[in-house]
């Protein structure tokens, strides 16, 4: 196998690879990060390439154990919207207290 067939089998499989990430990393813009460093890495390293397995099988390999160190290096799993409004709210004091709401009812002549 040449590197001009490893670039054409690449895109054969380039969208499932995605797919793929995208479910590891559940995030759009890591899975499209990882899938250039796994064609990258499999270019760099072509010549180990032993084929014993299939090419995609080797890449998808490749790109599984980038995705994992990338979730290790966040050292956990991508926060919940739950998680990011809570911690949102808790480091935001309230705009409007319980007496400022009351005074401004007051004031606009709502009771």
């Amino acid at each position: 196998m040449t590197i001009d067939q490893l670039t054409t089998e690449f895109e054969t499989f380039q969208g499932e690879l995605k797919s793929f990430l995208l479910r590891m990393t559940a995030s759009a813009q890591d899975a499209e990060d990882i899938v250039q460093e796994a064609y990258l890495k499999a270019y760099a390293k072509f010549d180990t390439f032993r084929g014993e397995s299939s090419l995609k099988t080797w890449v998808f390999g490749i790109a599984s154990n980038l995705a994992k160190d990338l979730l290790r290096a966040k050292k956990r799993w991508p926060e919940t919207v739950t998680d990011i409004c809570r911690e949102e709210a808790l480091s935001n004091p309230p705009i409007f207290s319980r007496s400022n709401a009351d005074s401004a009812n007051v004031t606009s002549g709502e009771f």
